[in-house]
């Protein structure tokens, strides 16, 4: 049994005990289910390293070995649509986590995360959680460093640039549900790009190279 299988017995074990003006909440860790969306597998877990390298093995490295001779002249970069460390319309509860969270939370900050989960879904009357600042600063370091820095390097490395954009970019909550932070994530991009243009929103599109 790990650490947050062991909270969360305890916490279900302790249920009798409430007192009858409080209510019992249980968090829980569960996996994306396979979708179609997907072919017929799930969302690439992009806050886990590993998997990240795995993605770029099967993708970016099997393009490299087909078109070598071609990156950086008919292949000038590669375009990522769209990553995210959470889905969009999959309900409103769901939280983004990878295994190890926890662990690596306790030693960026010094405390624990598991103390302060409510306040992850609810107001808890505190002007500024630390909990959900802390949570979603975790989560887009997971994200950069994963996703964002290790294909921006390879890029680098292969003379291709990197370009494209992320999810719902273009508004500041959609940053903290889906991204975390877009500046961040663009320090490792050859080239950084944004799109906005959906539905009846009139924005313009466009993008900066450095």
């Amino acid at each position: 049994m790990n650490f947050l299988e062991e909270r969360i017995l305890n916490a279900i074990l302790s249920e009798d005990e409430l007192a009858d003006n409080e209510i019992f909440i249980r968090c829980y860790f569960d996996f994306s289910q396979k979708s179609s969306d997907f072919n017929g597998e799930t969302y690439l877990d992009t806050l886990n390293d590993e998997a990240v390298r795995k993605f770029i093995e099967v993708t970016h490295e099997a393009y490299y070995q087909k078109f070598k001779d071609e990156f950086g002249k008919a292949v000038p970069g590669i375009f990522t649509d769209e990553p995210c460390y959470a889905l969009p319309y999959r309900g409103d509860v769901n939280l983004p986590w990878t295994a190890g969270f926890e662990e690596k939370f306790r030693k960026k900050y010094g405390y624990d995360l598991l103390d302060g989960m409510i306040e992850l879904y609810f107001d808890c009357g505190n002007e500024v959680s630390l909990f959900r600042h802390d949570y979603y600063d975790l989560l887009t370091e997971l994200f950069v460093n994963a996703f964002s820095k290790q294909i921006g390097e390879w890029c680098a490395n292969h003379n291709v640039l990197l370009t494209g954009h992320i999810l719902w970019e273009d508004e500041l909550d959609g940053h903290t549900a889906y991204i975390g932070n877009a500046m961040r994530f663009y320090e490792y991009m050859q080239i950084r790009s944004h799109t906005a243009a959906q539905g009846h929103n009139n924005y313009a599109k466009f993008c900066m190279r450095t």
